[in-house]
């Protein structure tokens, strides 16, 4: 019995210590196409938002933007092409880096990430994958 009550106190250390060391990866020769960025300002406060996209540690794409309280913008067609691309994005003190392609699926080659800065002013980035631009 006393073994038993070890192992049931030892397996939630185990699911914590262990999550988060999942992440996605993708092939190194995966490759996709970013259709264009979206970028959303759900705080009440208005914030930069800067935005670079890397491929093979070379800038294809860089800017900045000036998103008003709880407003959107898009950006189309940042980059040509497909390629291995990072995304990264930084706005109010926090920063956040994707690769794009390591969340397509086989059949899937066009992305849209997706910049939030939340009502806390954190920065979020998720990768929204399509079969097709």
């Amino acid at each position: 019995m006393r073994r038993r009550r070890q192992l049931l106190t030892l397996a939630p250390l185990a699911v914590v210590s262990t999550a988060g060391c999942v992440s996605p990866s993708a092939p190194e020769d995966s490759v996709v196409a970013i259709d264009s960025l979206s970028i959303q300002n759900e705080d009440d406060s208005p914030h930069e938002l800067s935005i670079e996209i890397t491929e093979a540690d070379e800038v294809v794409f860089q800017d900045t933007l000036t998103l008003g309280s709880k407003s959107g913008d898009t950006v189309e067609n940042p980059v040509d092409g497909t390629g291995d691309y990072t995304v990264t994005g930084t706005a109010a003190g926090d920063a956040v880096r994707e690769r794009a392609a390591v969340y397509a699926e086989v059949d899937e080659e066009c992305t849209i990430p997706v910049f939030r800065i939340s009502t806390g002013e954190e920065l979020f980035l998720e990768i929204r994958t399509y079969t097709s631009c």
